[in-house]
């Protein structure tokens, strides 16, 4: 297991004098990229500025891991970059993160929740003017004829964020 692995280890367990221990004998380099990591997760708690959910059932026969597959942008479309060992597609113009769910009372209906976090007034105009032509694009195209051959789209909506309440306990730090 290698340092990293170790610090993450403990980390992930609460256990952070041992993470802060073993952080120490990290060189530079290995200190900037957990911070690097960290910043990435930490971005990711600011409120995002559009919810995306779309809404589908899946065709007889078919599973999560089809429509995941189908769902997944074409390799041609991604431009990959790994930033605090996180990849990133740069499929979309603005830091964007989708979940995928299905029903748990019936396996057929899945659930896509995306969040797009908006940086600046540029980033804001580039990912409006995307959204206003993103069914037109060959990315998406493709997408939807892929998607289409495993499930059906019910429903696909964007939301402008309004307010964000902590309805249930805090995280817990274990002492």
């Amino acid at each position: 297991m290698s340092a990293q692995q170790k610090f993450w280890e403990y980390f992930s367990a609460q256990q952070f004098e041992e993470a802060i221990n073993c952080f120490q004998t990290f060189s530079v380099e290995d200190k900037s990229a957990i911070f690097s990591k960290f910043f990435q997760k930490t971005a990711f708690s600011r409120n995002p500025m559009i919810i995306s959910i779309l809404y589908r059932e899946l065709h007889d026969g078919k599973t999560f891991d089809d429509f995941h597959q189908a769902w997944f942008p074409p390799k041609e479309y991604c431009h990959p970059i790994e930033k605090g060992a996180e990849v990133f597609q740069q499929v979309f113009p603005a830091p964007t993160r989708v979940y995928n769910a299905i029903n748990m009372e019936n396996p057929n209906e899945v659930l896509s929740v995306g969040f797009t976090w908006i940086d600046s007034d540029e980033q804001g105009q580039k990912m409006m003017a995307y959204a206003k032509v993103g069914d037109k694009d060959d990315l998406n195209n493709k997408r939807h004829d892929n998607i289409d051959k495993v499930a059906r789209k019910i429903s696909s909506k964007l939301y402008e964020l309004k307010t964000s309440d902590n309805l249930g306990i805090p995280f817990i730090v274990v002492k």
